[in-house]
Order: C-alpha cells, then structure tokens, then sequence
C-alpha cells in the first residue's frame, strides 16, 4: 500500500496563509472481497493513524514555514 501526505501553502490575504494538507491512500488490490474486509477491519486505525500524521504535520508547520525565503 502507498500512504502520500500533500501539504499545500496558499497566500489568503496579507499576514496570512492557508494551508490544506491531504492524505492519500493506494492498498494493493488483493481482489474485492479480501480488500472490503481489511478496509473494515481497519478503518478505526486508518481514521487514528491518518489524525496523527496530520497532527504531526501540523506541530512541523512553524519549520516549514521558517525554511521559506522572505518576501
């Protein structure tokens, strides 16, 4: 499976940016059946590790930003 976390600056007005951050998720199809039951199983953990990667993204955001070039 690929797991992909996008992280997206946007102006949005003066002293101010948006920022949108996506996870992604590919599995690896194993046939229909097979691939319905883990995304079952899983989905409680997929939603707590999805939170805490965003979380972590987000406690890295002052970083990033100071890594940006001033304007």
């Amino acid at each position: 499976e690929t797991w992909t976390t996008t992280i997206e600056l946007a102006d949005a007005g003066p002293g101010t940016t948006r920022v949108t951050i996506t996870v992604s998720h590919e599995p690896h199809s194993a046939g229909r059946l097979p691939q319905r039951l883990a995304q079952r199983l899983m989905r409680g953990g997929v939603r707590e590790m999805v939170q805490r990667t965003v979380d972590g993204e987000l406690d890295r955001l002052p970083a990033h930003v100071e890594q940006l070039p001033a304007v």
